[in-house]
């Protein structure tokens, strides 16, 4: 491996684990705001989680993409144990927002109906996506950590 490939390599695993710190600081700094007994706090952390999901499937996409070049199976691997447990994280966002959105737009001003709803079905939509897409991803990542070339 030139020293060039090798730079860019620590490069690219160093923005995804940037890239993959920020969004779950984002998240943890959402949960720890305020309890979790409120169905609009769960609802807003869920919605938060899809949100954030797609920056945090690049930033552990990268980081798999570094520890596969360099031959660090036991890093793809864990990246796609990660990604498992994201997606089951997506399955339990969109069960919160499909259980506790009714309660959230129950506290809504008459004039914010129309928006909530909407952002309402794209977090949905999103996560319902999502959680493929995650699935997809940890597959794909277990198959490459026992995949012996890079």
């Amino acid at each position: 491996m030139g020293e060039f490939t090798r730079v860019m390599l620590w490069t690219a695993g160093l923005a995804g684990a940037v890239v993959a710190g920020d969004q779950v600081s984002q998240i943890l700094a959402a949960v720890l705001r305020s309890g979790p007994g409120d169905p609009v706090w769960r609802f807003q952390v869920a919605t938060l989680v899809v949100g954030r999901q797609v920056p945090l499937l690049f930033g552990l996409l990268l980081l798999a993409w570094t520890g596969w070049s360099a031959g660090a199976r036991g890093l793809v691997r864990v990246m796609s144990w990660t990604g498992w447990a994201l997606a089951g994280l997506l399955v339990i966002a969109v069960v919160i927002l499909w259980v506790d959105g009714p309660a959230a737009k129950a506290v809504l001003l008459a004039d914010q109906l129309s928006a909530f709803t909407i952002q309402w079905i794209r977090a949905l939509g999103v996560g319902a996506t999502g959680m493929g897409c995650w699935a997809v991803a940890a597959w794909g990542l277990a198959r490459a950590s026992s995949n012996t070339t890079p």
